[in-house]
């Protein structure tokens, strides 16, 4: 018998540069409303009521050069995996 197969894992550097953030938030959140220089999105959070007029999210690219999310009307932020966890749970 062979020794056993390492465990499969995954690269979550390698996932988030793979994902454009901006389509991922159109598929999760719906279409952007704004413009393809400034779109925003609806707050992920279940939690975080849409009262405004316009949505508070926002994407972005971090100084390490990751695409990142933040709302600025409750704060929630991350990338691409968070954003999927606020979403799907």
């Amino acid at each position: 018998m062979g020794s056993p197969a390492p465990p499969i894992g995954f690269n979550r550097d390698a996932i988030v540069a793979a994902v454009d953030l901006a389509s991922l938030a159109d598929e999760l959140l719906g279409p952007y409303a704004g413009t393809e220089q400034a779109p925003s999105w609806p707050c992920p959070n279940p939690d975080h009521p849409q009262t405004g007029r316009t949505p508070p999210v926002t994407v972005f690219t971090g100084r390490t050069g990751e695409q990142r999310w933040h709302c600025h009307a409750c704060g929630n932020h991350g990338t691409a995996l968070d954003l999927m966890t606020q979403v799907r749970g």
